[in-house]
């Protein structure tokens, strides 16, 4: 059958043939549109392979998802005496922090 016949088919047409040619239909359509969706997949992929490569990359480098970067923590808080040792204020307090709060001394000493 061409393309146009196909699409010329009606529904009371169709109601009028047999079940089994029905069903022989379906199953021809089936494998068609499969073969149909792979042809063009392919030819799909073979464009964007070429595209990629005329611009000097290969297909799973544009592909690849890159990891998003989160900017680093702000530091709220630094120990006075090791100016190395910092929090952000997110989390658990560092143990340098509930030494020192447990001296008597405010958070709000440490403030950067």
């Amino acid at each position: 059958m061409s393309e146009s016949n196909v699409s010329k088919l009606t529904v009371e047409e169709l109601s009028k043939t047999p079940l089994k040619d029905l069903l022989d239909l379906q199953a021809k359509l089936t494998r068609a549109i499969d073969d149909r969706k792979e042809k063009e997949r392919t030819e799909l992929l073979d464009k964007f392979k070429t595209l990629a490569s005329e611009s000097g990359f290969s297909l799973s480098e544009l592909l690849a998802e890159k990891p998003v970067k989160k900017a680093p923590a702000t530091v709220k808080y630094r120990n006075p005496a090791n100016k190395d040792e910092a929090w952000t204020g997110k989390g658990r307090k560092p143990k340098w922090l509930v030494d020192l709060l447990g001296t008597g001394k405010k958070l709000e000493e440490f403030e950067v």
